[in-house]
């Protein structure tokens, strides 16, 4: 086994790697928060898409040309079509919503406040007709979403 290639562009560790259905291009994620695109067959970058926080998983749709990852804010879906290229969706879901205050005396006279904390997606899958994304959180729950690909 030799090494036929390298992709060089990440500033950090790179922590996921996808390949599209019948198609030359790779998505890798990483710890930076980008997500870059890879033409496998020319070697070459095509583009990228930079996130705030690090990247857990890239996962092309079976569909569209869309990639969905998974980071440690939610998930972001990016729609890499050249004349769309931009996110279409931000998922997040929160820990510490607001909390109800067991003494609501009129004593009481500062309310807890709970800050509001994202919590991280680590993985996802998408269903064999690609109409359903299911996602891993941190929070130890498997949320599915209906994805809808009108455009």
């Amino acid at each position: 086994m030799g090494l036929q290639n390298t992709f060089v562009g990440h500033t950090n560790a790179v922590t996921t790697l996808s390949f599209a259905d019948n198609a030359t291009y790779l998505a890798s994620g990483g710890k930076d928060g980008n997500i870059l695109l890879w033409n496998v067959e020319e070697g070459s970058f095509l583009k990228s898409l930079n996130h705030t926080d690090p990247i857990n998983q890239v996962i092309f749709s079976k569909f569209m040309y869309w990639v969905a990852a998974a980071t440690d804010s939610g998930i972001i879906i990016w729609n890499m079509v050249k004349d769309k290229d931009q996110v279409i969706a931000n998922i997040q879901v929160f820990r510490g919503e607001d909390a109800k205050d067991e003494d609501d005396s009129e004593d009481k006279k500062e309310k807890k406040v709970v800050e509001k904390k994202a919590i991280p997606c680590l993985s996802l899958a998408w269903s064999k007709n690609g109409t359903y994304l299911y996602s891993g959180w941190a929070d130890n729950v498997i949320r599915v979403y209906e994805v809808s690909y009108k455009q």
